[in-house]
């Protein structure tokens, strides 16, 4: 089991702060750069995971360790580092007319990762749960595939059930050669349950509390905090999540 440490800052830093006014004058945006209206995206996402648990988004001061949200225009793709790194973390958050990354559940599902959890069919319970189809498995995302030992999740899994409603379970063709058969089949729910990148579930709610230690006389209301920063788009500022008692 990994040690417990009492407070850990992560920075939240969203680049080009200027880009706002760069909207208003019609000027292009720069290539890092994210607009009012995906700052709120990412907002509202911090947002849904601060008023269900403990975790606090609060305005950064000088915290050396920090996760750096960039909006990659003209990419497709979405990346991030699990768990917390030593100085700067970034997250891709592709953007192209055909996959948007900057999404409310892609954007949770990342601040998910950042947070620290792997993906639910890695678990190592997973066979009782799920089937894998490794045939029609693109060749370069088997290791995508393969368990995790219990070790590595923040949680307790032997407490947790498997969660099928999960933001961090895959859909059941993701990563497929073939599209019209499936890579994940579940035992026990339709195909259609799995891969929902809408909200937290019941369970991904339970797990951020059981990692991060949560009392309920200490769960995090923080609407107001990311509220006034919300309206700071002409600035260039920081956010940082702190911590409490987390298990990283």
């Amino acid at each position: 089991m990994v040690s417990v440490l009492s407070k850990i800052f992560v920075l939240m830093c969203f680049t080009q702060g200027l880009l706002a006014t760069y909207i208003q004058r019609g000027e292009k945006l720069g290539k890092w750069s994210l607009a009012a209206k995906d700052k709120l995206v990412i907002l509202k996402a911090m947002e849904s995971i601060s008023t269900q648990t403990c975790v606090t988004f609060i305005v950064h001061t000088n915290e050396k360790d920090f996760l750096t949200i960039h909006g990659l225009h003209g990419h497709r793709h979405c990346w991030s580092a699990s768990g917390r790194t030593t100085g700067e973390q970034i997250m891709h958050l592709g953007m192209t007319p055909e996959k948007n990354c900057v999404e409310h559940g892609t954007v949770l599902y990342f601040l998910m990762r950042v947070l620290g959890f792997e993906l639910e069919h890695r678990r190592p319970d997973r066979d009782d749960y799920i089937e894998i189809n490794w045939n029609n498995i693109k060749y370069v995302k088997f290791p995508e595939f393969g368990k995790i030992p219990s070790s590595r999740f923040i949680y307790d899994v032997k407490k947790e059930p498997y969660d099928y409603f999960s933001l961090m379970h895959l859909n059941a063709t993701k990563f497929a050669k073939d599209p019209n058969i499936l890579v994940i089949s579940p035992k026990f729910v339709d195909k259609t349950v799995i891969g929902q990148r809408d909200r937290l579930s019941e369970g991904d709610v339970r797990k951020i509390r059981d990692a991060y230690n949560c009392q309920t006389d200490n769960l995090s209301n923080s609407g107001e905090i990311l509220m006034h920063v919300s309206k700071l788009w002409f600035l260039k500022f920081l956010l940082v999540v702190l911590m409490m008692g987390s298990k990283l």
